[in-house]
């Protein structure tokens, strides 16, 4: 996963570096509005998304300018196929499946993480860097799991159900109850 911090200068200085939480599963840029570049999108094509796809694969994108066919159509290896489709303008919200479904999901668990540290009174900074990359790691690991696989799967593809509400509400709970507050840096009581 994709996270972009904002720094100053848009890079981390060398102190943040040696002792910044860096999960094996979140791929961590910074720059200097917090915001994604042209150049950490193409950073991140090459570094993170061609290594986990297949020879032939598409890639659904918003209609971000930084998005250029052309720009990344550069770095693509002679031996693979990467089809780049563009979600029309102004639709993004309607169907970009993390923007229709997976995002809601991905939220809720941060807030139950955050509301779980404020209700017991944990001596826990939830704005540190570290704690912020610990918390979204965590959310990224349980959200990976066989049993939420589908829920990203699948959507934006087909209507959930009523038992699939039933079942997103057990899996919430279930998923949560083996959550390890003690995982964020900060002074457990």
């Amino acid at each position: 996963m994709l996270i972009v911090l904002k720094e100053l200068h848009g890079t981390f200085g060398p102190r943040i570096q040696q002792t910044m939480f860096r999960p094996q599963n979140l791929y961590i840029c910074a720059s200097s509005s917090g915001k994604m570049t042209k150049q950490i999108i193409k950073t991140w094509f090459q570094s993170v998304f061609l290594p986990q796809v297949n020879e032939q694969t598409v890639m659904l994108v918003d209609s971000w300018t930084g998005y250029d066919r052309t720009d990344l159509a550069t770095i693509m290896p002679l031996d693979r196929q990467c089809n780049i489709m563009t979600i029309p303008t102004h639709t993004t919200g309607l169907i970009q499946p993390l923007d229709v479904y997976g995002f809601r999901i991905w939220k809720n668990f941060v807030r139950k993480v955050s509301d779980a540290v404020r209700i017991q009174q944990l001596n826990i900074n939830l704005h540190s860097r570290d704690n912020i990359l610990t918390i979204q790691s965590l959310v990224h690991n349980q959200l990976s799991s066989p049993l939420c696989i589908r829920l990203f799967q699948y959507a934006g593809f087909i209507w959930i159900s009523f038992n699939t509400t039933r079942l997103l509400s057990k899996s919430s709970r279930v998923l949560f109850s083996s959550v390890d507050v003690i995982g964020l840096r900060g002074r457990v009581p």
